[in-house]
């Protein structure tokens, strides 16, 4: 297996980075982490470890000027973050033909997955995995809502993006939906480490699972 690095320069707008492990399968799992919550936190990193056993290529997207686009306004943040991720699903699809695709993000890297990649044809076929999403966007619980896609969705009930509402809902369509009782944006349950780490177990069951 490789472990490569690469940077796209699309004109006018900033560069993004991607690590892409590399092992000739016809497997490709895109992964889109969180801001704090990155490929080293426990969720995505377990996630990686479990997706090269089972032998998947992986892409990580490293965003960036995140800084600067997490001062606009939360309902703009979406299209700017499809538009700095897409150069690289694009150049990945392009270059080799996977027969399977696995989709997994957690916080802001869900937006462009609910909202562009699971309403592609090209992807029909594709498991989703969706972890802590921006509930409180109203675009983002729509889009879920009438997408026909069955995804695994988890989250917690103190975690400040969750809708109430919106979980109600979702709980009458095809989701497999996992809410876990105190459990913050970084999936963690404040002052219970056992609890937290059994998030974090259960969550790698389901991904093993739809693997």
């Amino acid at each position: 297996m490789e472990i490569i690095d690469k940077t796209i320069q699309v004109e006018n707008k900033p560069s993004i980075t991607y690590t892409h492990y590399q092992s000739g399968s016809d497997k490709m799992c895109f992964m889109f982490s969180g801001t704090g919550y990155t490929y080293d936190s426990p969720a995505l990193y377990y996630a990686t470890l479990l997706l090269l056993e089972k032998k998947y290529d992986i892409i990580q997207i490293h965003y960036s000027s995140i800084d600067d686009l997490l001062r606009l306004p939360l309902e703009e943040i979406p299209e700017l973050i499809f538009q700095m991720v897409n150069p690289v699903i694009e150049e990945v699809t392009s270059n080799h033909q996977y027969s399977e695709y696995v989709f997994i993000g957690k916080s802001i890297g869900t937006m462009p997955i609910v909202l562009e990649y699971m309403n592609q044809e090209r992807f029909n076929d594709s498991k989703w995995i969706i972890l802590t999403p921006s509930l409180k966007i109203d675009r983002m619980a729509y889009s879920l809502l009438n997408s026909k896609q069955i995804a695994y969705i988890a989250i917690g009930d103190a975690d400040p993006h969750f809708n109430f509402a919106a979980i109600e809902k979702l709980k009458q369509k095809q989701f497999q939906l996992d809410i876990f009782p105190k459990a913050n944006h970084s999936l963690n349950i404040d002052g219970n480490v056992s609890a937290s780490i059994k998030v974090i177990e259960r969550i790698l069951n389901k991904i093993d699972e739809l693997l």
